[in-house]
């Protein structure tokens, strides 16, 4: 192989997960957080320790 071969693509590619995964999963565990909380309030109960 000739040429200038790099490995920067590979160094990248983490970064390439955070917005591609990590994003849209926090976003689907905020909302069902909050569908949560609307449904104990809306139900009257908590689950907080007494």
């Amino acid at each position: 192989m000739n040429g200038n071969v790099t490995t920067s693509a590979m160094a990248r590619l983490p970064l390439v997960l955070i917005p591609a995964f990590m994003v849209p999963f926090f976003t689907m565990l905020h909302l069902t957080a909050l569908f949560q909380a609307r449904q104990l309030a809306r139900s009257g109960k908590s689950n907080s320790l007494r």
